[in-house]
């Protein structure tokens, strides 16, 4: 959101994660990222992670701007 820009967004939870397949020096990480459920200082997000065109990673992610 445009009131957000220039603000730090917090971890506050990670939820529902899968880990597929592990990472290693070389990998090139492709993440793709949603925001899911928007509130005005907080929200969920949903995101992937691939390498190689293959899912590695998903998680949902709680995130508190500051």
């Amino acid at each position: 959101m445009e009131e957000n820009k220039g603000k730090i967004a917090y971890l506050g939870a990670v939820d529902k994660a899968k880990f597929r397949s592990k990472a290693v020096p070389g990998d090139v990480l492709m993440l793709e990222v949603s925001i899911i459920k928007p509130k005005k200082s907080a929200g969920i997000g949903k995101g992937t992670a691939y390498i190689d065109g293959k899912k590695a990673a998903e998680a949902e992610i709680t995130f508190i701007i500051g």
